[in-house]
């Protein structure tokens, strides 16, 4: 599932898996990311929607918190 946050995330919070849920879903791994966006490996999903909660993941640069808008499965 990758997540696309409003602004570039800071590498060490956004690459803390704990900081990440998806009900529904079991995460794994160490997240990946590539600009403003996040990449997260999931349990296998089927053709539903899920809710993605993030905490604790900041801009890079800047101690406020980032806003995630768009998440899309895969």
């Amino acid at each position: 599932m990758t997540v696309t946050f409003d602004a570039p995330p800071d590498a060490t919070t956004a690459a803390t898996l704990a900081d990440y849920a998806i009900s529904g879903l079991t995460l794994s791994g160490t997240p990946v990311i590539s600009g403003n966006t996040v990449t997260l490996t999931t349990s296998m999903q089927t053709a539903t929607s899920y809710s993605l909660t993030v905490s604790g993941v900041t801009r890079a640069g800047d101690p406020a918190a980032t806003s995630a808008i768009r998440t899309s499965g895969t």
